[in-house]
């Protein structure tokens, strides 16, 4: 059984030792997909594709996708299942943007604008195979 992780930027120690932890486990294998040059691991594979990372994963034929559920990872429900981690609830996000508000009008720009995100982010949630 093949699991495709794509992270959203560069792997941090943390986001090292998660999958390594998590490879351990995995009944099967771990590849990474990402734009970003990566130290290759013992217990999984690094695959670096700049430039269209949707072939490279096609390729791999993955069983499984994980990946942050943000907007920008919305394609992959296509590719195969995919299976979102989420961090943040609206409220959370919404109360981030406020910190660059500057002013009532543009709090509640900020709060309208995450109301309208809240729908792709559960549209993306009902598509995927799951969250965690």
């Amino acid at each position: 059984m093949r699991l495709v992780n794509v992270p959203p930027g560069p792997l941090d120690a943390k986001a090292v030792d998660g999958l390594t932890e998590f490879a351990r486990t995995w009944p099967g294998e771990l590849v990474v997909v990402t734009p970003h040059e990566e130290a290759q691991s013992d217990v999984y594979r690094v695959v670096t594709e700049p430039e269209d990372i949707a072939s490279a994963i096609r390729l791999l034929r993955p069983d499984v996708i994980t990946a942050l559920h943000r907007p920008e990872f919305e394609w992959l429900n296509e590719l195969a299942p995919s299976v979102y981690t989420s961090e943040v609830t609206r409220r959370i996000r919404t109360d981030l943007q406020h910190v660059t508000a500057n002013g009532r009008i543009d709090k509640m720009r900020i709060t309208l604008g995450q109301f309208r995100r809240d729908r792709l982010f559960k549209r993306m949630a009902k598509a995927s195979a799951g969250l965690q």
